[in-house]
């Protein structure tokens, strides 16, 4: 791989003039920018970590060239080597020789993103650029379903990572008497993220083979999970900043009772195939494990609410009503979401994000069904 420290790579041009041959492989070519260190979110990296870095993906990603068609899925060379950088040092053949590091993972957005000088240099836009940043790096065409895989993984790896570095944030600027409560609650947040793509796997996978479209259906899954905890600590964070932000709910409240009923509705609606899928026990056993994660993820911010005061704990008992609404959409749409591989009759028949509260209470999408 090419290497030069330019501050701009140019725009690889996609389009072939007329009478052009389209080559079959272009030398790919890597770009470390030269960037304000006041860019950085957090402990600036030394010019010796930074260093590091830079081996760390060109040793992951030491690819020297591209065919012309995978490349023209992406915006420029600089788009698609980030992409191949995260994909190899994150999941490739050699991913367990490097150590966790989200430091190393965001100074890399900083390094692809073309907006990157727009970039707040203080307070809470700074912490929120960093979503808009993972947003324009995901931002490109899927060819195969190894493709279609890794995107999904990553779309998971970068929610993930920006949900850390919200906690790092609202643990640097909450009071000390809360920091407690706020580690579990995280903890039991995470717990709940697992514990719901377990069941998903054990309610629509398969004990003999799922397909080879499962992982990504499986990563599509976690970006609703996640992203219901990343917002919540998002509108916590910017309260954190600013003791005059306050966003309010206008939504009917969901309760634990709503809740256990439709777990029980959606248990009642599991079925079993003995030769494809894991036998009723095991889908019920999984939906129960993620039944018990989220009222503990609930109880934990319980916990924290009771330790907030102000607008602070306004807008995070508002957001746990959130969270609890956005979960009984996943429940009574039976974790499916259109993810492109969800039967057309079943996704016309879903639940959105923004319906009204009458919808979610009248909703039964087995009742649906039967009608299609």
């Amino acid at each position: 791989m090419a290497d030069t420290t330019e501050d701009n790579a140019d725009s690889v041009e996609m389009s072939i003039a007329p009478g052009d041959t389209i080559p079959d492989e272009i030398p790919v070519t890597r770009v470390w920018k030269d960037l304000s260190l006041s860019l950085y979110l957090g402990e600036t990296p030394s010019p010796k970590e930074i260093a590091q870095w830079k081996r760390d993906f060109e040793s992951a990603n030491p690819n020297d060239s591209v065919c012309f068609v995978e490349l023209a899925r992406f915006k420029d060379m600089n788009h698609y080597v980030a992409v191949q950088d995260y994909i190899e040092l994150l999941h490739g053949p050699r991913c367990e020789s490097y150590s966790d590091n989200d430091r190393r993972l965001l100074w890399r957005l900083d390094q692809y993103d073309p907006l990157v000088e727009q970039k707040p240099r203080s307070g809470f836009k700074k912490v929120q650029f960093i979503r808009w940043q993972y947003e324009r790096l995901l931002d490109y065409e899927l060819g195969s379903q190894w493709d279609m895989n890794s995107w999904s993984w990553l779309s998971t790896d970068f929610r993930s990572l920006y949900g850390r570095t919200l906690e790092k944030e609202i643990l640097r600027l909450a009071s000390q008497n809360v920091s407690n409560e706020l580690k579990q609650e995280f903890k039991c947040e995470e717990a709940h993220s697992w514990a719901s793509s377990n069941a998903f796997q054990m309610i629509y996978g398969s004990p003999v083979w799922s397909g080879s479209s499962f992982s990504y259906r499986v990563g599509c899954f976690g970006i609703p999970n996640i992203d219901m905890g990343n917002n919540a600590k998002e509108v916590l964070l910017q309260a954190l900043y600013d003791p005059s932000f306050t966003k309010e709910t206008c939504n009917s409240a969901i309760t634990r009772k709503l809740l256990e009923q439709e777990y029980a509705t959606f248990a009642n609606a599991l079925e079993e195939d003995e030769e494809y899928t894991f036998s009723l026990k095991e889908q019920k056993d999984a939906l129960n494990g993620d039944k018990s994660a989220f009222f503990k993820w609930m109880e934990a911010r319980a916990a924290v609410s009771s330790k907030l005061s102000g607008t602070a704990k306004i807008v995070y008992d508002n957001a746990t009503q959130t969270i609890m609404r956005r979960k009984i959409i996943l429940l009574k749409n039976r974790f499916n979401i259109d993810d492109g591989f969800c039967l057309d009759y079943v996704v016309k028949n879903l639940l959105s994000d923004d319906c009204s509260d009458e919808e979610i209470m009248n909703h039964s999408l087995e009742r649906l069904l039967e009608n299609e």
